[in-house]
């Protein structure tokens, strides 16, 4: 039998998975293979990480390294980001933000240029400092913020080589008060969009694009003064904890209800000893230039109605620009429009679709690692400059997969 990713909407190719415990055997293996892509939590809606051979890391015995002095923090790509939170919490240490979930790995959130939110919050991987790379060759070489490729190996869509270490910057633990409202409106959320995002370090906006807006999850430091760009008072606090699938048992999130707790366990939604989101789903996800959101946001209540049938729920959020070349928010602050559907690959390739033609003027930016419209190709002003690289680090193309081929170069 082989093996699926986290979804079960992916059957990988290779008959199994190679997890090798030293990274001369990963060198070896590498040397050894015509195409190589390297698996974590697998929590990716496509063929992102298929390939002829398949790697997983998490077998390597790397222990997590805090630097005090640097405010840094050393650890393997295979790590979860529960796994490094609370080896950080250990140390008086935080990362600036975290995605919905925390079962997450490091590596694959960084390769994809996976987000939490924040409109002042760069994604995951604007934490990074360096990456350490096993090149086609088997050799590793270094990439930190003085190499001029730094911008181009970070977020890497696995097609430059294997990373084998990564450092991030982290910052002094802080603690984080969740809140979740309801009454927001469709005209209030359009017409003072910028402020509603703002109203929190992190914003989501949760909805089924109907007549309601939906939920409003609010995540504020306890450290950092309660912005004033919108009045939450005209909202009202739920009154017990909430899912962000509508209906849906509460108990798998992470607490709400306006008490403060630990950074780690209030910036995801979802706990980290819980089975994540719903289980069985498919996720999509674009993003827009920020200011394109409330144009975005009309034309995704054109067509909501379209997909009632296998949307579960939609979040809105916000992220701030990066530079880094292939990242879906690279030289823009990017609005980001997530699907979660139910399991069911047909029906949610059509709405993927529907959702493509729909906001196709606001020059939407999809998420690399989930459901894509059919025939989508990645855009982003340095390709050129990306597959130059590729060339460089990669001429024979052990990590060229198939579906870098569809999607990026043929």
């Amino acid at each position: 039998m082989r093996e699926t990713n986290w979804g079960g909407n992916h059957t990988y190719r290779a008959s199994e998975v190679t997890a090798p415990t030293s990274i001369e055997d990963v060198s070896a293996i590498v040397r050894s293979s015509d195409q190589v892509a390297v698996i974590a939590t697998r929590h990716s809606f496509n063929a992102i990480g298929d390939a002829a051979t398949i790697v997983d890391l998490s077998a390597i015995d790397e222990p997590i390294a805090v630097d005090d002095d640097s405010g840094t923090v050393s650890v393997s790509p295979a790590i979860t980001y529960a796994q490094l939170s609370c080896e950080l919490a250990a140390h008086g240490r935080a990362l600036h933000n975290l995605a919905s979930l925390p079962h997450i790995s490091v590596g694959g959130a960084i390769a994809t240029g996976t987000h939490g939110s924040g409109s002042q919050l760069g994604n995951l991987a604007t934490a990074v400092r360096s990456v350490d790379l096993l090149l086609a060759t088997g050799d590793v070489s270094t990439f930190d913020q003085s190499d001029p490729d730094f911008d181009g190996v970070v977020v890497g869509l696995g097609a430059l080589g294997l990373v084998t270490r990564v450092v991030l910057q982290t910052e002094p633990d802080y603690d984080v008060t969740q809140t979740v409202y309801d009454g927001l409106d469709w005209q209030t959320l359009t017409d003072e969009f910028d402020a509603v995002l703002a109203a929190a370090n992190s914003v989501s906006v949760f909805t089924r694009w109907g007549d309601a807006v939906g939920e409003m999850w609010c995540k504020q430091r306890d450290d950092d003064p309660t912005p004033d760009s919108f009045d939450l008072g005209s909202l009202s606090p739920a009154e017990g904890p909430r899912h962000p699938i509508p209906g849906a048992a509460a108990e798998a999130c992470t607490e709400q209800l306006g008490r403060s707790g630990p950074w780690w366990e209030r910036l995801p939604h979802f706990r980290a000893d819980s089975t994540p989101s719903s289980g069985d789903e498919i996720q999509a996800e674009f993003f827009v230039d920020r200011a394109d959101s409330v144009r975005a946001i009309a034309a995704m209540r054109s067509i909501g109605g379209r997909l009632d049938d296998v949307l579960l729920v939609s979040e809105i959020r916000t992220v701030a620009a990066d530079r880094l070349w292939m990242s879906p928010h690279h030289g823009r602050a990017s609005t980001g429009f997530h699907f979660t559907f139910r399991m069911d690959p047909d029906a949610v390739q059509t709405a993927v679709d529907a959702i493509a033609d729909a906001v196709h003027e606001c020059a939407p930016r999809f998420h690399p690692s989930k459901a894509l419209p059919t025939g989508w190709r990645i855009e982003s002003p340095h390709l050129g400059d990306f597959l130059e690289l590729k060339h460089r680090l990669d001429p024979t193309g052990r990590f060229t997969t198939d579906w870098f081929r569809t999607h990026i170069s043929a």
